[in-house]
């Protein structure tokens, strides 16, 4: 905590995540594949950048959106846990003046039919890490195309490790990114278009 008290003095939070977190995260992935540190490590270190992420968005959340066109509903699907970068993405949302719905993790597609008689466009966000799968992706995205994409300003944006198995001609209202931070650069240039 105090470290990053530190570093909130000298950079933004998005600079922290960037060039703090996310390298930590990915050291911490190698350490905990090779048995140099347990589960519990792991855990503990995501439990408190969470609580950072919470803490932020909750800040954000309180103050009225300045863009009320497009509104943003983060998930993730069915079997799917990993959420941090999730949660940095509906903080970096939040931050750009949006509205966002963050539902969290393993959210059935049904669930997502309460959220269609909204006034603005919708922009449904995700991350594929473990789900959907390489066999089941063209399915999930066919149902997802036809039961939630049901208007033409719906779309669904999604990155993470799955979405190499996109067949990105396929589902034109589907927009993948290679990364979170291709995500974030898409919502601050290209989301009115």
């Amino acid at each position: 905590t105090k470290t990053f008290d530190e570093l909130m003095e000298k950079l933004s939070f998005s600079e922290i995540f960037q060039s703090v977190f996310n390298p930590l995260m990915v050291e911490l992935g190698v350490l905990w594949q090779t048995n140099s540190i347990s589960p519990s490590h792991e855990h503990f270190i995501t439990s408190l950048i969470k609580q950072k992420i919470h803490f932020l968005s909750d800040q954000l959340q309180n103050k009225p959106p300045t863009k009320t066109d497009t509104v943003f509903i983060l998930f993730l699907p069915n079997n799917e846990i990993h959420e941090l970068g999730l949660l940095y993405l509906n903080y970096e949302i939040l931050n750009q003046g949006y509205k966002t719905i963050f539902l969290g993790q393993s959210v059935p597609t049904e669930s997502l039919s309460n959220l269609l008689d909204q006034d603005e466009r919708l922009r449904f966000v995700s991350c594929f890490t473990i789900e959907p799968n390489k066999e089941t992706m063209k399915d999930f995205l066919d149902h997802f195309s036809n039961e939630i994409l049901i208007k033409d300003d719906f779309e669904l944006w999604v990155s993470g490790y799955q979405t190499q198995f996109i067949e990105r001609d396929h589902h034109p209202k589907v927009k993948v990114f290679s990364t979170i931070y291709d995500t974030i650069n898409n919502l601050k240039t290209n989301v009115e278009g």
